[in-house]
């Protein structure tokens, strides 16, 4: 009998340990699966973002007047939509089940605080609003992050590339860009065009002459859909060219802006440095881009009455019936 009883308290005990593990593990498991945001701020309220590499790279983006621009990189503008969908991304990261809590695991999986892959730093003035440490990539487009002053490491749908930490990985490389519709007035070297309705013509247009629309429109383009690749700094180098520089290019815009583009090309590389009268940035823009302008020419973009062959190419005339006498 006594051995039945002390069976059934043991079983009894044991039922009891079960109800309570399996209640804690439900709490535990609630607690993770909520919907809840891993990282608790807004995104329009942030205006600088540090972010900082395994080896020491760091990248510091700065919003002000509405503008993101790279503070580290000579101010220039930040490609705003990358900012963007950044911090919309670290602001959709949820909370989830812990796949390590331990010091050695937060090592091993890089989201220790003196080893990491990414220091994500998000601020408010000077109040920090959220910080993450993104560390190895247990598969495609899945990182391994935590919280500072938190043990536990969890998985998350994100990249280290996401949050780069060299100047170009946010540089605008459209900033140079503009409507080439709003040309009034360009000069490409020797050659000047002026507006004329809908397009661009050589302002030395002679009788018979007409433009090749489609030319022009390529050759402007080129102009102005330039990019750039990287900024150079804010002070000149003899080794930019720029004191002979192997073209400049002036134009106007329909709201009276001036721009004057200089393009020098430094030996033995296989770019140009681009300097513009509205930036005291020096660009460094790719030969391929540039080329077009360099070969720039009237002869190119314009047509008479004898290139078309509409009055004197012989194989479009009509030929005359041979007179028979009747």
């Amino acid at each position: 009998m006594k051995k039945i009883l002390s069976l059934l308290v043991i079983l009894l005990v044991l039922q009891i340990g079960l109800i309570v593990l399996t209640n804690s593990s439900r709490q535990q498991l609630g607690a993770y699966v909520a919907n809840e945001p891993l990282l608790n701020f807004q995104p329009a309220e942030i205006d600088t973002i540090d972010i900082t590499g395994p080896d020491g790279q760091a990248v510091v983006l700065k919003k002000a007047g509405g503008t993101w621009r790279i503070a580290d990189g000579f101010d220039a503008p930040a490609d705003a939509s990358a900012v963007d969908d950044l911090l919309h991304t670290l602001a959709g990261l949820k909370k989830g089940l812990p796949v390590a809590t331990t010091k050695d695991a937060a090592v091993r999986f890089k989201v220790a605080a003196d080893a990491f892959e990414r220091d994500i730093v998000l601020k408010k003035g000077t109040e920090k609003k959220a910080e993450l440490l993104v560390g190895t990539s247990p598969m495609f487009r899945k990182v391994h992050v935590r919280l500072p002053g938190s043990d536990d490491i969890i998985s998350v749908t994100f990249a280290a590339n996401d949050a780069g930490v060299q100047p170009t990985d946010w540089l605008d490389r459209a900033m140079l860009t503009f409507d080439a519709g709003k040309i009034t007035d360009l000069t490409i070297g020797p050659l000047h065009l002026q507006r004329k309705g809908k397009t661009l013509v050589p302002d030395d247009l002679a009788p018979g002459e007409t433009v090749k629309a489609e030319a022009v429109t390529r050759l402007v383009n080129s102009l102005a859909g330039m990019r750039v690749e990287a900024v150079l700094g804010n002070s000149d180098k003899p080794e930019y060219g720029l004191d002979k520089p192997e073209l400049t290019c002036s134009f106007a815009l329909a709201s009276g802006k001036k721009q004057t583009w200089r393009f020098g090309k430094p030996e033995k590389e296989q770019y140009h440095v681009l300097k513009s009268s509205n930036s005291d940035l020096f660009f460094k823009v790719a030969d391929s881009q540039v080329q077009p302008l360099l070969n720039a020419d009237r002869n190119a973009l314009i047509q008479t009455a004898a290139t078309t062959g509409s009055t004197d190419n012989p194989q479009l005339k009509q030929r005359k019936k041979p007179d028979t006498g009747n």
